[in-house]
């Protein structure tokens, strides 16, 4: 090839080349203007999302200033009827906490009660229970003290078993020992929030006031505890007992609870528990 034919060849090639690098620059420059203008529209869309979410966020301490309010006065956030849990906003949830906690200690019945149906339905959520737990727990155990607010105090309670050992021993003292069904469920919840709570002295409140005949309640104590137990509630009872009658009942189940012969051997003769009970009339 002459001289003269590379000469062009190479201008057309550095044509070509200069073309190619014009164009490329044109593309990125547009990109780079395409990108700059979105990056701005984004900014825009930023500071009217911060604006609206400023006016919401006012909108919302405003509503809850007037739930908080209304609470503070004794009012109730849901209907004594309506148990349902209600979705409240995160933003809501300590300040309408702190006005039912504030509501139980208010001397007025009512006020308490609706403390209580409040933060029944106002649960938080189990991430956050750990940290309203150690308000609300202690501020629900005195209200065990009331029978009349005793379900709405075990409701609250009993979303935060595993936070609520503090409670254990107070939801038993307060059981109802008259009636096995109470009895039972109260020794479940406890143990539910404690499982080392002492529940011997609720058996031995069973053994001295329940509505069911004697043997009903030997049968009923029998199916759930062990034999140990068992004979520690008729112990505590006869300890406790002024009526010889009682005295004599008590201490017959006890000679039957021992008289048992240990799991593998040889069974004794059967003996009803009457004969031990007779044993110590004569």
């Amino acid at each position: 090839m002459s001289d003269s034919s590379s000469s062009k060849v190479n201008l057309w090639l550095g044509g070509i080349s200069i073309v190619i690098i014009v164009a490329m620059a044109g593309v990125l420059f547009g990109q780079v203007r395409f990108i700059a203008q979105q990056n701005h529209e984004l900014m825009m869309q930023n500071q009217h999302l911060e604006i609206q979410f400023d006016a919401l966020k006012t909108t919302l301490d405003a509503e809850a200033n007037k739930i908080v309010a209304k609470l503070d006065s004794g009012l109730p956030l849901v209907s004594g009827a309506d148990n349902r849990q209600l979705n409240i906003h995160d933003d809501l949830k300590g300040p309408i906490v702190g006005s039912h906690i504030r509501q139980l200690q208010d001397d007025r019945f009512y006020v308490r009660l609706n403390g209580l149906a409040g933060l029944a339905v106002a649960v938080p959520d189990s991430n956050n229970r750990d940290i309203f737990a150690p308000m609300i727990v202690p501020a629900v155990i005195p209200t065990l003290e009331d029978k009349r607010l005793r379900f709405w105090a075990m409701s609250v309670l009993n979303q935060y078993r595993g936070q609520a050992a503090a409670a254990a021993p107070k939801v038993l003292e307060t059981s109802d020992a008259r009636r096995w069904i109470n009895v039972s469920s109260s020794i479940e919840d406890a143990r539910a929030m404690d499982p080392q709570c002492d529940y011997v002295p609720v058996l031995i409140r069973y053994v001295e006031q329940s509505e069911d005949d004697w043997r009903t309640t030997l049968v009923n104590l029998q199916h759930s505890f062990t034999d140990e137990e068992v004979l520690q509630a008729y112990e505590g009872a006869l300890e406790q007992a002024s009526d010889d009658e009682l005295k004599r009942r008590y201490a017959g189940v006890m000679r039957y609870l021992k008289d048992k012969p240990p799991a593998g051997s040889t069974p004794l003769p059967a003996r009803t528990v009457e004969s031990y009970i007779e044993e110590g009339e004569r």
